[in-house]
Parts: C-alpha cells; sequence; structure tokens
C-alpha cells in the first residue's frame, strides 16, 4: 500500500469510498458499518510502528483461507507465511493453533518481526479506541484525548495555530464513528483550534448531535500552568521532557503548580465534569496528558513512548 506516494493516494480513495459505501447503507439494526482498519495513510509517517502498539489481530482472531489455511493476521498471503506454519482447519481446531508453540511465539515477539514492525495498518489511537468501546458502564467517565494528527510545529514557537492535517481529520472521522454504539454526552476542548477540530470531526463521525464547549483548563493554558509567561519561557528553552521529569521529581519548575496541587485540582475539576450519563471526552494536548496521566496514575511517558494522537486516559470517577 505505500510504495510510493501515488499507491498511497489510490488506497486513500478507496477508504474515501468505502467510508462513504458505510454511511450510505447501513445494518438492518440501522447502525452504520464498522471498517476495522479502513485508514487513511500518509507517505511521510514513520515507517515501523511505536513501541506501545499492540497488534489488533493476534489473540482476538484468525483469517482461514478458502482451502483451510489459518492464518494468524490480514497481511499479503506471502508475506504472512513468514510469521510461521498454524497448520489447516481441516485438521487442527482454534483452541490448538492458540495453544501452540508458533503461536505463542509470535505473541511474544511480534515487535521485533519486520513485518509486523512495517505493518501499514498500525493506528495509536485504535488501542484508545478498543478501551473506550470496553467501557460496559460509560457513565460518570471522562477519556481525556490528545488532538488528532498534526504537521510539525516549527522551532521556537507553540504552534497554537497549527491545525490538523488531512490525515487528523480523517483519524478524527472515524474515531468518532467506532464510538457510535456508545452514548457521548458531551465534549469538552482546549480552546486551540486543533482540538476544536478534533472534537467536531469526532461529532461528524458520531452522526449524532453533542454538546461541545471550551475550557482553558485543557489549554491556553491549562491546568498545568499558573503563569504562562513563566512556563512559556522555560518550555522554549528546556522543552517539554525536561520539564516533565522535574515535575515528577518534585522540583519547582516556573510557571508550572506543584504535584499535589495539580493533582488536587485536575482531579477535581475531572469529578465535576463526569456528573452526566455517559462518556465525556477531553480533547486536549500532550503535555497535559502527561503530566495528568503521572500525576493521576503514575504513569511515566518518555520520548520513546510519548502521548500518541488520540490516545490519553480513562478517568472513571468513584
Amino acid at each position: 500500500m505505500k510504495q510510493n506516494e501515488e499507491s498511497v493516494k489510490k488506497w486513500n480513495a478507496h477508504v474515501d469510498d468505502a467510508h462513504q459505501m458505510a454511511d450510505q447503507i447501513l445494518r438492518p439494526n440501522g447502525q452504520k458499518v464498522i471498517l476495522e482498519n479502513i485508514q487513511p495513510l500518509q507517505y511521510t509517517e514513520q515507517k515501523e510502528i511505536p513501541a506501545d502498539y499492540e497488534c489488533p489481530f493476534l489473540g482476538k482472531e484468525f483469517w482461514i483461507s478458502a482451502t483451510g489455511k489459518i492464518s494468524p493476521c490480514c497481511a499479503p498471503d506471502k508475506q504472512r507465511d513468514g510469521l510461521g506454519d498454524f497448520g489447516n482447519i481441516q485438521h487442527q481446531g482454534i483452541a490448538d493453533v492458540l495453544a501452540s508453540e508458533n503461536y505463542r511465539r509470535l505473541v511474544r515477539e511480534y515487535k521485533s518481526n519486520p513485518l509486523c514492525k512495517n505493518m501499514q495498518h498500525a493506528q495509536t489511537h485504535t488501542k484508545m479506541r478498543d478501551q473506550i468501546i470496553c467501557i460496559t458502564k460509560p457513565g460518570n467517565t471522562v477519556v481525556v484525548l490528545r488532538h488528532a494528527d498534526r504537521n510539525k510545529i516549527p522551532d521556537g514557537e507553540f504552534g497554537n495555530d497549527v491545525l490538523l492535517n488531512d490525515i487528523g481529520i480523517k483519524n478524527s472521522i472515524g474515531f468518532g464513528r467506532d464510538l457510535m454504539t456508545l452514548n457521548i454526552a458531551k465534549i469538552v476542548s482546549s480552546p486551540i483550534q486543533r482540538c476544536i477540530q478534533t472534537a467536531e470531526c469526532i461529532i461528524e463521525g458520531y452522526g449524532r448531535p453533542v454538546t461541545m464547549n471550551t475550557c482553558i483548563g485543557l489549554g491556553d493554558p491549562g491546568m498545568h500552568v499558573t503563569d504562562a509567561e513563566l512556563a512559556g519561557n522555560y518550555y522554549l528553552k528546556h522543552g517539554a521532557f525536561e520539564m516533565l521529569e522535574k515535575f515528577k521529581q518534585g522540583d519547582p519548575v516556573p510557571g508550572m503548580p506543584t504535584q499535589h496541587d495539580f493533582r488536587r485540582d485536575f482531579n477535581q475539576y475531572l469529578k465535576e465534569e463526569s456528573n452526566e450519563e455517559g462518556l465525556t471526552l477531553m480533547i486536549t494536548h500532550d503535555f497535559l496528558i502527561a503530566v495528568a496521566d503521572y500525576a493521576l496514575n503514575n504513569k511515566s511517558y518518555t520520548p520513546e513512548s510519548w502521548v500518541g494522537y488520540l490516545n490519553g486516559f480513562i478517568f472513571k470517577s468513584t
């Protein structure tokens, strides 16, 4: 699919056609067909899957050909032969395949397999989407998400004017489509335009009206900032990772609250916003999510495992 720029354009045209058909031809129950992994590609995007990516196939499904050949995923036939021999459904059962050493080794080691490392269907936001869909009782639940894909922010700038690119727009719409079986009560967005775009595109894909408002607690400057000028100057000079490390270590960071104060205030904010039946989506920025996820859940982000687009964490009020 990604041999060259022209093949990417052809694939993206097929993606558009597929989603248009899904919008027009509904299932008998009136719901849209969910198109798993039918997502647009960007020729210049990262070639390898990120470290925190999880395969959407292993442990969840098998692909069985007309001849009965069992395959672990939908990779092209000649390529997936390199993943191992998993037998034929005419001679062995699914339980046998799951218990086989070939399959167990693939599950353990797939991230180092050359084919899996370069799978072009890989979308980091699918992991977050799957976590949301698995919520059986969405009441009093907040999903804190980073906005969708954007272009690079110029060096020495905050990038407040950088908008979503075409991939970000399409991924946001697809994200909304994938949540259409759930009840989204409302969306709260950072006032920065790319977050608002993300929220609007999610609503478009969701296909039903959703209340949306903005809050400076999620950006411009955000609840992780007490003094925008001090924090901004320090950010431009030292970068997000140094600020995050100092915050995690409990050292004073110019223009930022202490861990204790941020945890208290942000936790209270999430509880106040999770008072409606259904999901509350919060669209914000990577640095605020990294700060909040550490303060609330003790999760550490690094440059190698940074907050991905349309990724974040789930807060369940108790």
